[in-house]
Parts: C-alpha cells; sequence; structure tokens
C-alpha cells in the first residue's frame, strides 16, 4: 500500500529546532472483528511479549458487547478473549499484575435496564475471570478510566460518577483492597464537564488528572490534584495555560515532572508541567491527543486522532515522536485500513512501538485496530552527563532475569537509585541513604517483572543520571 505522509509544524510555544526524519516503518497492522463494532482503548506488552488490549466487542445489529479484554501473541494474532456478560462493556484501561495476571477497568450495564456503572475486573493470564466489582451510583453514569496497583496490592481508580450523558459528571477517585472492596472515595467537581483521567501513585501520593471545574469558584480546565493514601486531599493546582481536555498523563523520572495531552474544539496541546504544576513547556499540535508516554532516552511517544473538516470530515490517526522539550522528532499520519484513531501507544522491549485503536475497513462500524512499529535503534544508553559521580551501564543487558548494576560516588554524600517503567511507575529501590566514596554494587532481582524496558535513575547532589535496560522473558 502506498503510503502518504503529511509534514505539519505544530506552533511550537518555546525557542526550539523541529527535527523532521522518517518514521520507522510499520511491520505489520490487524483489524479485529470486521463487521462488528469493535475498538481498541489501551494496550501494554505482557511478560511473554504479546499484547494485552482493553476495548470493545460488540455483535453487528447492536446486540450487547461480547467481550472487553484481548490479548494477541507477538504478531498480533488472538489468543483469547475475555467478557463479564454485561450489556455495553468496554474496558479503558488493563495493566498485568505481578503474578501475570490483569487488572482492569472501565463502564457497563450489569443488566439491560441498568444505568451505566464503573467496574474493576481481576482475571489470571489466560485471562479468566477471578472477580468482578462494581461501583454504581444509580439512574445516573459512571467510567472508569485507569488503574494502578498500589504497594499493598490495592488498587486506585479513577473515572468519573453522577453523569447524566458522555461527558457530563463529577471527577472520581477510588481507593480499593486487593479484591477491589472500597476503602474510600472521593468525588469533586462542579456537575458540568468533569472527570479524572489519569492515577499515578509516586513518592507515597495519588496524583490525578483531571478535568473541569474543581469548586464554583474556580474555572474550568485542566487541574493536578494530590491525595494521600488514606484519602487526604493535599494540593490542587490549574493549569492554566492548557485550554484542551486533558486525555493523558505521564510521570517523567528524569526531572519529576508530567507531560500531558489535550483534546479540544480550539486547543490541543503537549505540555510539560514540574512536579508541582508549573508549566516548563507547551507545544500546540493539530490532533486531539489520547495517549502519552515515555521513551527509555527521555522522549515522548504520542497517540491521538487528527479531524479533517470538509464537505465529508475525514478522521485520521496520528502517532508524533516528541523530544525531552517538546521538539517534534517525526510524525506518521497512518493510512492502513483506514485508520481512525490511535488511542493507546507503548514503546516495546525489543524496541519500536505498538500503537492501537480503531479503523473504518468496510461498513458503518468501527474495527479494533492493532499496528507494530519496527524498531528505530538498538538499546539506548540513557541520559548519561558529565557528572564526578557515575552510573555504569547495567550487566546484562538485554537480560533474561537479573541485572548487575554499579555507581560511584567522588564523595561521601546522600544517593538514590530506583528503577522505573515506561509508565513511569517507580518499580523498585535499589538503594537510599548515604554512600561512601567510591564503587557500589548492587544486584536487582527482577522477580515476576514482565518483559520490558525499565530505567534506572541514580540521583545524588551532583544531579540525575540513568541507564537503560531491557528484560526479555
Amino acid at each position: 500500500m502506498n503510503r502518504k505522509m503529511i509534514l505539519t509544524l505544530p506552533l511550537i510555544l518555546l525557542t526550539q529546532a523541529t527535527l523532521a526524519i522518517d518514521p520507522p516503518g510499520i511491520m505489520w497492522t490487524r483489524a479485529y472483528y470486521e463487521g462488528e463494532n469493535s475498538g481498541f482503548y489501551h494496550v501494554i506488552e505482557a511478560a511473554d511479549g504479546g499484547f494485552v488490549l482493553a476495548g470493545y466487542q460488540q455483535d453487528a445489529g447492536g446486540q450487547p458487547s461480547e467481550n472487553c479484554l484481548f490479548k494477541t501473541d507477538t504478531n498480533g494474532n488472538l489468543l483469547w478473549n475475555t467478557g463479564l456478560g454485561w450489556y455495553s462493556q468496554s474496558a479503558k484501561w488493563i495493566e498485568q499484575l505481578d503474578d501475570g495476571g490483569f487488572i482492569a477497568v472501565g463502564s457497563g450495564k450489569l443488566l439491560a435496564t441498568s444505568s451505566y456503572s464503573l467496574f474493576m475486573v481481576r482475571t489470571d493470564a489466560e485471562g479468566t475471570i477471578l472477580w468482578i466489582q462494581n461501583y454504581d451510583n444509580p439512574s445516573s453514569t459512571e467510567d472508569g478510566y485507569c488503574v494502578t496497583q498500589l504497594p499493598d496490592s490495592g488498587y486506585a481508580v479513577c473515572g468519573r460518577v453522577n453523569g447524566s450523558g458522555t461527558y457530563l459528571g463529577q471527577a472520581w477517585v477510588l481507593r480499593t483492597d486487593a479484591d477491589g472492596d472500597t476503602l474510600w472515595t472521593r468525588i469533586w467537581g462542579q456537575h458540568t464537564v468533569n472527570d479524572a483521567r489519569r492515577i499515578v501513585y509516586q513518592n507515597g501520593l495519588l496524583h490525578v488528572l483531571t478535568y473541569g471545574k474543581i469548586n464554583p469558584d474556580s474555572a474550568s480546565g485542566v487541574h493536578l490534584v494530590t491525595w494521600d493514601l488514606d484519602g487526604n486531599f493535599l494540593d490542587e493546582v490549574r493549569i492554566p495555560e492548557l485550554n484542551g481536555q486533558g486525555m493523558d498523563m505521564c510521570y517523567c523520572p528524569w526531572d519529576g515532572g508530567y507531560t500531558i495531552v489535550t483534546k479540544g474544539t480550539i486547543s490541543r496541546e503537549i505540555a510539560h508541567v514540574d512536579g508541582q504544576g508549573s508549566l516548563l513547556w507547551r507545544v500546540a499540535t493539530s490532533s486531539d491527543g489520547y495517549s502519552i508516554s515515555t521513551t527509555m532516552d527521555g522522549d515522548y511517544i504520542y497517540g491521538g486522532q487528527k479531524i479533517i473538516f470538509g464537505s465529508d470530515s475525514e478522521y485520521r490517526g496520528r502517532v508524533v515522536l516528541f523530544g525531552p522539550d517538546g521538539d517534534q522528532l517525526w510524525e506518521d499520519w497512518i493510512y492502513e485500513l483506514n485508520c481512525m484513531a490511535i488511542y493507546s501507544i507503548r514503546q516495546l522491549s525489543q524496541g519500536g512501538y505498538i500503537a492501537a485503536g480503531i479503523s473504518m475497513v468496510s461498513g458503518p462500524n468501527n474495527c479494533a485496530q492493532l499496528i507494530r512499529y519496527a524498531p528505530e535503534t538498538g538499546i539506548d544508553e540513557g541520559i548519561t552527563p558529565q557528572h564526578n559521580s557515575s552510573l555504569a551501564a547495567p550487566v546484562p543487558n538485554p537480560s533474561a532475569g537479573g541485572f548487575s548494576i554499579s555507581f560511584s560516588l567522588p564523595a561521601d554524600g546522600p544517593a538514590n537509585l530506583a528503577v522505573y517503567d515506561l509508565a513511569g511507575r517507580r518499580v523498585t529501590e535499589l538503594y537510599e541513604g548515604t554512600a561512601t566514596t567510591g564503587e557500589h554494587s548492587l544486584a536487582w532481582d527482577t522477580g515476576d517483572l514482565p518483559s520490558g524496558c525499565y530505567i534506572i535513575m541514580l540521583r545524588t547532589d551532583e544531579g540525575v543520571q540513568s541507564r537503560n535496560c531491557v528484560l526479555l522473558r
């Protein structure tokens, strides 16, 4: 198929260079459930190198949804799918757990006459359901957008509650135990357009990307709200420079900030803020942003949708690689299988990217789509500024098990050595304290961690250094 590429230079609200290079090639793309109504909202790489997806599959003719969780092999061949037995179910987010199973959240109707409620479902590694929890305020619309596991094996979930339509409602955060039983729930925001889209656990706190009006006197917009694990409200920061609706957020372990993408009819952006929510840079984009995540070398991979208005409006999926300061490195407008939107994209442990969304192959219904991009390069070495302290490359790399990690200090001083995944989650802390002068070596036992890219971060008085490693099971 001939590929068409549209180069669009975004309005960069900082003085910076934009480098136009070709995107990596597409290894394969697949459509699923053609002729039915289906789509994928979130994709992750599983421990075995395959892909696990959250989405929906609805029979032609408008019958209740059949499945909402899906698993493929490394070539995109469908291995299993799982449904709740609910009506109109759709999963929005899925994570793999240490035991190989999965946790997912979304929205659905328990009965045909029920209102939509937020669900959380726990499965084993083969997609067999272990339990389902239903969180519902009767006669209103609830939805779950993101879930993350906490150190006590419980979960933090964000979404919306008290909705009366597609968008209306209030932002909602829940904390549960390991069985999904509610420990506490927090609801805030005026009953207009409010939701909580992403939740990130860092340093013992829950950081939530929300949109709407926090209180009657505040302006509507993108907010960062922080809670402790006991449900105590700590902070709320509105980011007034962002005019679109916040859709996704990732934590950046290099500087402790957050990168956010938005959608909107007037303004669409990718922006980076520090840990307190103060804007560091912002770039206007020509497409609605739905997905943002870090790469091993500190870049950001972005997925979204462009609406081209005309006599017949056209929808087109878009993938962009942005540099650490928001400079556009490459972009890809996806024409394969008539891709309409990219809702999720992640870098892979063996290089390249996996993207998920919807296409319109034929007929009137959306069709779930998965796209595998070829690797760009080998394993990047990470960020290694010229410091007197040093962080050595982990060995072996890649590894099927553990890693040996060494760092050195020129003088006694504080040091922190931690490991993060590409979603910005702190996987483990290897060292915290005052280290003596000279070299230190540690062994990192990766345990049951899934295959993937991991970032080893050394923080000292001199600043931050990082090294990348790949775990291949």
